[in-house]
């Protein structure tokens, strides 16, 4: 007799997989972050399609901790081009966005030893963000008719006594503060290289 052959080791199996699958959910698609500002409304393009790129290629071992972040940069791109563009439907053309960058750096600093070190909480940790996007307007036979592009940094730092809630929501702000510098930039580029296409 196997270990499923029963209704009730069955029911059991599946429920801890249903379990464990709610516990493995990422955050992003438990609470999804918003990135598009929201006193501003949409940008609309004249396309049809929109095509959301990552040819990001940073490292993915440490220093690098942008994978660990429960949201990362790719879902991020993904979630502000959805919120942040719509599509008109004017012109049979692709709205291509494309993340050139997109990571998270640790970078350890010094803390105070000895018995003065007790007395204090340091700074030990720094994390710089870095967001960089390219955004063209692609015809059906893939050539490229215009684009724009924007870069943004950003920097937090973390205290030695720090949760890993708090290290967790460096992260996320992190991610916020590099759409929110990279936006109005990008946006007032695309409104003036890509003329006849955004409205």
């Amino acid at each position: 007799m196997t270990l499923l052959s029963s209704p009730r080791a069955t029911r059991a199996f599946a429920t801890i997989v249903l379990l464990f699958a709610a516990w493995a959910l990422p955050a992003a698609a438990q609470e999804p972050i918003a990135l598009a500002p929201p006193d501003k409304p949409p940008v609309m393009v004249e396309a049809t399609t929109l095509d959301v790129r990552n040819a990001d290629a940073s490292p993915t071992t440490y220093p690098y901790v942008t994978s660990r972040s429960p949201v990362t940069y790719d879902q991020a791109v993904k979630a502000w081009a959805a919120q942040r563009f719509k599509l008109t439907g004017g012109s049979v053309n692709t709205l291509r966005i494309t993340m050139r960058q997109g990571s998270i750096v640790e970078k350890l600093l010094p803390i105070t030893k000895g018995i003065k070190g007790w007395f204090k909480k340091d700074q030990n940790a720094e994390y710089t963000a870095t967001l960089d996007l390219e955004i063209a307007i692609v015809d059906p036979n893939g050539k490229v008719l215009t684009t724009a592009d924007g870069k943004s940094y950003a920097t937090e730092t973390i205290r030695e006594d720090a949760t890993s809630s708090d290290r967790t929501n460096a992260w996320l702000n992190l991610l916020k503060k590099t759409f929110e510098t990279l936006d109005g930039d990008l946006v007032s580029r695309m409104r003036t290289t890509m003329t006849g296409y955004v409205q």
